[in-house]
């Protein structure tokens, strides 16, 4: 633990934490060497801020009793402490040597190895934990994500197979921890390239799935990828029933009708029909900010209203990344409807008499 975490921890544990340091200074009366007792004891410490007290401490236990795996095991967590991960691994190293079966160790080394980046070992640390307790469904899992962090997705997606084959019955719908695990083995087979068969595994397994809209991007982006451009269009345009507000069904929902930004008619089309559907949101009125021509009108019109109403703030607008200067020729015209009227918001003015004047500058703004 760091100096930052002990300011951060409340005074009842590290009240705790200094219990422990006196029982284990109440062990060591009675037996001085004791090399277990004085590398908890050392842990403690180190939780507590006193990095070089432990480690002190820690070395002295090694010295006591070389041959505990408990000793060898502390003293990595120190080394990770102070983020040295290599000797946290080696002395990791030792004291599986000492105990080959201890889950916790094995654990802490697949952790490090992973965030090391080190695959391979991550992979084999990973194994012998199933071995070991193979009725674990999460060391399934974790396999089958050394195997794909490693490049081999098939072999992720067979060890994902074979924990489903040992089950002897279905799962309850609730248990989420499995209904994950049956869509990460569906994205492995999607990234092997066999879409089809990713498309009909999600179709056989989506009745129990709890994630629905999950379920529902995945089949839209299967449908797409397979060509089936009338299936994947309603399935984005459920999409959109379920939520109007996310950019990404939108532009899926265009590249199932055959739409590209040069198509501008038909794009105003499509996203006038969900800004009438949608009036009380402004997805459908933003998202052509970034394809439409600035010198369109229709797009003036609408950026000025949108900017008289309040219904998109001055932040989004400069979020517009190719039509900010269409965003700007309609601030500008905004303003100037302002001035022309003689309108000046004032901070002390209520705020139905600025909505009133707003809605009065919009069908100014529409004539014209």
């Amino acid at each position: 633990m760091s100096t930052k975490d002990t300011q951060r921890e409340s005074p009842a544990e590290a009240n705790e934490r200094w219990a422990g340091i006196k029982a284990a200074e109440q062990i060591l009366r009675k037996s001085p060497n004791h090399g277990d007792t004085q590398a908890m004891q050392a842990l403690l410490l180190n939780s507590l801020g006193q990095g070089e007290e432990a480690f002190a401490l820690a070395k002295v236990a090694l010295r006591n009793d070389m041959k505990s795996h408990v000793c060898w095991h502390v003293y990595g967590l120190l080394w990770r402490s102070v983020k040295n991960f290599d000797e946290a691994i080696k002395a990791y190293r030792f004291a599986l040597r000492l105990e080959p079966t201890s889950a916790q160790i094995l654990r802490d080394l697949a952790l490090l190895q992973a965030q090391m980046r080190d695959t391979a070992g991550y992979l084999a640390s990973r194994a012998q934990m199933l071995q070991e307790r193979p009725q674990v469904r999460q060391h399934w899992t974790a396999v089958a994500v050394a195997h794909h962090m490693a490049g081999d997705l098939r072999a992720a997606e067979k060890v994902l197979r074979a924990y489903e084959d040992t089950l002897k019955t279905p799962p309850p719908r609730t248990d989420v921890e499995h209904a994950e695990a049956v869509l990460y083995r569906n994205t492995l087979i999607a990234e092997m390239g066999e879409t089809e068969r990713a498309l009909l595994h999600l179709d056989e397994v989506a009745d129990r799935q709890l994630d629905r809209t999950a379920v529902m991007e995945m089949r839209a982006g299967y449908l797409l990828q397979l060509g089936r451009k009338d299936e994947a269009e309603r399935a984005y345009r459920a999409l959109i029933e379920r939520n109007s507000e996310y950019r990404a069904y939108y532009e899926g929902l265009e590249k199932a009708l055959g739409l590209d930004r040069s198509m501008q008619k038909e794009l105003k089309e499509l996203y006038g029909e969900y800004a009438q559907k949608y009036d009380r949101l402004d997805a459908a009125r933003r998202i052509p900010l970034d394809f439409l021509d600035g010198k369109n009108t229709q797009l003036l019109r609408l950026v000025t209203r949108l900017n008289l109403t309040g219904s998109i703030h001055r932040e989004r607008l400069q979020g517009c990344r190719r039509s900010l200067s269409a965003a700007d020729v309609a601030e500008r015209r905004a303003l100037y409807f302002q001035q022309r009227q003689g309108i000046i918001h004032r901070q002390g003015e209520a705020g139905h008499n600025r909505r009133a004047r707003r809605v009065l500058l919009c069908r100014q703004a529409d004539e014209r």
